[in-house]
This record gives C-alpha cells, structure tokens and sequence, in this order.
C-alpha cells in the first residue's frame, strides 16, 4: 500500500515540476548556447537596448532556473497540506492504512522530489554557464581544476563522507516532520494555515534555536583550549564530534515531530 501511496503522490508532485523542469531546461539552453555566447561579439553593446535585454533575458532565466527548488519546496507543502488535512484528506484518512504509512509516504515523495529538483538545478546551472566555460576556459584548464580537486579530496577520511551525508538526510527529514507537525497543529484551530505558520516559526525559534545555541556554546567552550595550529587529528575529532552531536539533537527533534504528528493523525483529530 506505501508504493501505491507513494505512486500517487509522485504522480501529483511532478504534475506540476515537470513543466517546470521544461520551461528551466528550454531557458538554460537558450542562454547556454546562444545568449551568453552572443555576447562574445563586442558589437552587440553598441546597441544599448540590445545589451540591456540581454542583462534582463539572463537575470531573468537564472532567477527562474535557481526558484525550481523554492517551487518545489511551497508545492511539497500544498500537496502535503490538500492530501491530508485539506478536503482531498477525507479520502487519505479513510484508506485501510496506518497513519504511519500516511507520514512515511508523504515524506519519500517529497524527499524524491526535492531530491531531483535539487539535481535538475544543478544540471540546468551547467548547462545555462556552458555559454562562459566554453570560452572561458581550455580544456587545459580544467584538466588542472580537477587534479587540484581530486589532490584537495585524497585528505578526507570516508567516515566522514558519510557523517556529512547521513547528517544531511537526517537534518532534512527532521525539517520535512517539523513542517507536517506544524500543518497537524495549525489544523486543530479554526485558521489553520496562519496558525500552522505561526506554530513552524514558534517552534524554530522558541524550541530548536535555543537548544542548539546551547549546544553550541557547549561546544565552543569545550573547543577553546586547543590551538588553532592543531594537528589533523584533533581537527577531525573536533568534525566527529560536533557533526555527531548536531546530527543526535537533529534525530531527536524528528523523533519528536513525528510522534506529535502520528498522534494528531491517529486520533484523527479535526480532520475532515
């Protein structure tokens, strides 16, 4: 039942990004391969308007490339809000489902999607400066980028590769139960939408900033004896520790999030 769940959702979700994900690629191509290298053509500013559209034309596509993921985002949170606490969640809450599977499939689909939106930008972002690199740089030079990078990587253990990424997902998936949270509560008032926002900043900023700036402090504290000069060694224990304590209280408030949020959707309180 979670895939046929997840299909749906998916389904709902790239509804709308795919266009999106079009209309970015079509822009990115169009500056990539012809806008950006026209410019190369010192001509082209003896006309001021012409330079001028240009100036616009550019800002206006990076812009539309780098809002995918804020599209994605404020999508997510719709859809998320219409299938379950809206007038769509009478069908979500009466499926022969656990609430459990109702939460897990909502966050995989939206970590899907955010996931490749997140990729898509990037892969847009290459293609739309494909236009600079190309005459901006020599294979030469990049053959020289990539030696450096590789050189630059060869010191990083792989534990810590993998703190970093576990960290990540973690930290996301805790944000993404954070904002279920927040909808679960807003929506046992009467103004659910402003009430769900007013809960998410109240919880940021009265709950989770202060405990992490207490950590913090902690940990600057324990930290203020060593030596900036110190060895590999201490600097590394210094990543595994704070990244490991960070990624703990991350834990935990997802932990919490999604208890508060199973509870409110098993109860089935003031839901439609």
């Amino acid at each position: 039942m979670l895939r046929k769940l997840m299909k749906y959702d998916l389904k709902s979700l790239f509804k709308l990004l795919l266009p999106v994900y079009l209309v970015g690629l079509l822009l990115a191509v169009v500056n990539g391969f012809f806008m950006l290298p026209a410019q190369l053509d010192a001509a082209i500013f003896d006309n001021t308007i012409t330079s001028v559209l240009l100036d616009v034309f550019e800002t206006l596509s990076l812009f539309s490339i780098c809002s995918i993921l804020l599209i994605a985002n404020l999508w997510c949170v719709i859809r998320v809000y219409n299938s379950v606490f809206a007038k769509e969640g009478y069908l979500t809450n009466t499926l022969p489902v656990s609430h459990h599977t109702v939460i897990i499939s909502k966050l995989l689909s939206c970590f899907i999607a955010l996931a490749v939106s997140g990729l898509v930008v990037l892969l847009l972002l290459g293609i739309f400066s494909y236009g600079y690199l190309e005459f901006a740089f020599t294979f030469a030079d990049v053959e020289i980028v990539v030696a450096e990078v590789l050189e630059s990587l060869e010191g990083i253990q792989i534990s810590a590769v993998v703190l970093f990424v576990v960290f990540m997902l973690v930290g996301t998936l805790a944000g993404m139960l954070q904002v279920l949270l927040s909808m679960a509560i807003g929506h046992l008032t009467r103004h659910p939408i402003i009430l769900g926002i007013v809960v998410y900043f109240g919880i940021q900023y009265l709950l989770i900033q202060p405990v992490t700036s207490v950590v913090a402090f902690n940990l600057i504290e324990s930290f203020s004896d060593f030596s900036i000069s110190a060895d590999g060694d201490v600097l590394w224990g210094i990543y595994y520790q704070t990244m490991g304590l960070i990624l703990a209280l991350n834990a935990i408030w997802g932990a919490i999030f999604y208890g508060g949020t199973a509870f409110i959707l098993k109860r089935k309180l003031n839901l439609q």
